[in-house]
C-alpha cells in the first residue's frame, strides 16, 4: 500500500483509449492488461498494479499481494500468466458497485510506474422466461449479495408491487400476502405454489443504484393433476354404461356358441374391447371378465377399472366388443 502511495505521483505515458468489457451482474470479469513489455524484469522487482476510481484493487511484487478493500478474495492476477507477460485481472463474483474504469501499471525496480492499459467494466441485466405448472416452486436466481428489492407487475400492466426485500441472504419486508411464501437460499429468492395470479414479469433490483439486476417473465400452466373435472366424469360414467350393454350383449353371444359346441368348450369366457374417443382417434383393444366396469381415460386412452353409475354416450366415443373363450374343446 505504502508503495502505490508513493508510485502513484510518477505515472508516465497515460493513454485515454480503453477497453471495453461487459458481463452480467455476478459472472466473473477478465479485464485483459499485456505485460509483454515488461519482459525480461526480474520477477523479484517486477511491481504490478491495478486501480479504479482512485483507490487500489490488486497490486503484486516480489511474491507478496495485497488487495484493496471490498476486492479481498474476489480478484487475482495468475502468477503462471504473469511469468507468461499476461497481467490480466480476474474478479469474481462481480458487483454493480464494481462497474467503471481499471487501469493496470507496472514498475521495473526504476521507481517508474508505467502505465500499460484502461478497461472499462460494464454490467447487463439477467433476462430469462420461465414457464411452470400451477402448484410449483419459483426460484429466481439474485446473481449479488448485495441489497436488492424483487417487483412483480402482472401480465399487460404498467405498474409493479415490491414482492419483498433481500438482505444480507435473508427476505426482509414481506410485502402482503408473500410473507409465507418467500424464501432465499443459495442465493436464489423462492415463491412458493404458484397461482395463476403470479403470472407475469419479476424484476430484481439493486437497492443503493435502482438498477436492474435481473428480469424474468413468468407464465403458469394448469396443473395435470387436475383436469377439467365435468368432462372427464362425463367420460367415465358413459363409457362404463356403454360397456356393461356391451359385454351384456356379448354375454348372450358366448352362451349360444358354447351351446352350439354340445358343451365342449371349457375356459373363462371374456371379451374384446375395442374402444376410442375424439381426444384419442387411434382404437386400443382390451380383454375383459364377464361383470367388469371400466372407465376410459380421455388423457391416455386406457380402461382402468371402476364402478360407475349410467350417463348419456359422450360426443366422439366409439367402443364395440367380441366374445372370446379363453379355454380348450374337449374331444
Amino acid at each position: 500500500m505504502l508503495l502505490f502511495a508513493l508510485l502513484v505521483h510518477f505515472l508516465t505515458d497515460v493513454s485515454s483509449a480503453s477497453v471495453p468489457v461487459s458481463v452480467s451482474v455476478g459472472h466473473s470479469a477478465s479485464l485483459p492488461c499485456d505485460g509483454a513489455v515488461a519482459a525480461g524484469i526480474p520477477e523479484e522487482k517486477l511491481y504490478i498494479q491495478w486501480s479504479t476510481k482512485g483507490q487500489l484493487v490488486y497490486e503484486s511484487h516480489n511474491a507478496s499481494v495485497s488487495l484493496g478493500e471490498g476486492f479481498e478474495g474476489r480478484v487475482e492476477v495468475p502468477r503462471e500468466k504473469v511469468r507468461g507477460g499476461d497481467f490480466s485481472l480476474t474478479i469474481r463474483g462481480t458487483l454493480l458497485s464494481d462497474e467503471g474504469l481499471y487501469e493496470c501499471f507496472y514498475e521495473g525496480g526504476d521507481a517508474r510506474l508505467i502505465f500499460l492499459t484502461r478497461v472499462d467494466l460494464t454490467f447487463t441485466a439477467h433476462s430469462d422466461s420461465l414457464t411452470l405448472r400451477s402448484g410449483a416452486n419459483l426460484t429466481l436466481p439474485l446473481y449479488t449479495a448485495e441489497p436488492v428489492e424483487v417487483l412483480f407487475s402482472s401480465q399487460g400492466s404498467n405498474s409493479s408491487v415490491s414482492v419483498c426485500a433481500v438482505e444480507r441472504g435473508a427476505v426482509s419486508h414481506p410485502d402482503t400476502g408473500y410473507e409465507h411464501r418467500v424464501s432465499v437460499q443459495s442465493g436464489c429468492l423462492t415463491l412458493c405454489s404458484l397461482t395463476a395470479t403470479d403470472q407475469g414479469n419479476y424484476t430484481v433490483r439493486d437497492c443503493s443504484t435502482g438498477r436492474t439486476v435481473s428480469s424474468f417473465s413468468v407464465s403458469v400452466s394448469a396443473s395435470v393433476a387436475d383436469p377439467p373435472q365435468d368432462s372427464t366424469a362425463a367420460i367415465a360414467v358413459s363409457v362404463s354404461l356403454v360397456l356393461a350393454i356391451l359385454l351384456a350383449g356379448a354375454a348372450g353371444v358366448v352362451w349360444r356358441n358354447w351351446r352350439g359346441s354340445g358343451g365342449r368348450q371349457t375356459g373363462t369366457p371374456g371379451y374384446s374391447v375395442t374402444y376410442s374417443h375424439a381426444d384419442a382417434p387411434e382404437p386400443q383393444s382390451v380383454e375383459l371378465k364377464p361383470g367388469e366396469k371400466h372407465t376410459l381415460s380421455t388423457a391416455s386412452n386406457e380402461l382402468t377399472p371402476a364402478a360407475s353409475s349410467s350417463s348419456p354416450v359422450p360426443s366422439g366415443v366409439s367402443l364395440s366388443a367380441v366374445p372370446l373363450l379363453n379355454g380348450t374343446q374337449s374331444p
